[in-house]
């Protein structure tokens, strides 16, 4: 069974114009700037009315709702560098974090347990930690005291958060 796009939204289409007509005609108006969005919840729908020729088959009309999300790239990357066979040490455990953002706790977890399949305090997974913070331009402040609850004691100070309507006062953000 085949299927051609004859109309995107109305808008005949021929098999003469081709892949980059069906395309412009796919891609429409920026999604920013869309007439059919509805925001529901942070996420944008937006109405595509397809005309459908199939063979073998009548015309039909299909109308899809692609959707568009905010896309976050992730914060975190890692990876564990195999011992060399005949080198001194284990495994190195690398986690890449390139900012300290809302999901950064939760992304440097994932890949702390991904490094150690059968936990931390076992003798499977890296020997060593490498925590690489070049080109980090920093982030939230909960973001950074989520990951360092991760690595240090309970209770350690992180930071000291000193407000200007207090007169100066300070209170430490503990790990």
């Amino acid at each position: 069974v085949a299927d051609r796009i004859r109309a995107v939204n109305g808008r005949a289409l021929a098999p003469a114009d081709g892949l980059v007509a069906l395309a412009d005609a796919l891609a429409g108006p920026p999604l920013a700037e869309s007439a059919v969005g509805k925001d529901k919840g942070g996420v944008v729908e937006h109405g595509l009315s397809l005309l459908v020729e199939r063979d073998g088959g009548p015309d039909r009309v299909l109308t899809v709702r692609p959707s568009a999300t905010p896309v976050r790239p992730p914060s975190v990357y890692s990876f564990v560098i195999p011992a060399s066979p005949d080198g001194p040490g284990g495994p190195v455990g690398y986690i890449k974090i390139a900012d300290f953002g809302p999901t950064a706790a939760r992304e440097v977890q994932a890949a702390l347990y991904g490094m150690y399949s059968a936990g931390p305090d076992s003798d499977d997974g890296p020997m060593e930690l490498v925590i690489d913070l070049r080109d980090n331009p920093g982030g939230l402040l909960s973001g950074a005291a989520g990951v360092a609850a991760l690595l240090l004691p309970p209770a350690t100070p992180i930071a000291t958060v000193c407000s200007r309507d207090d007169g100066g006062g300070a209170a430490d953000k503990g790990a």
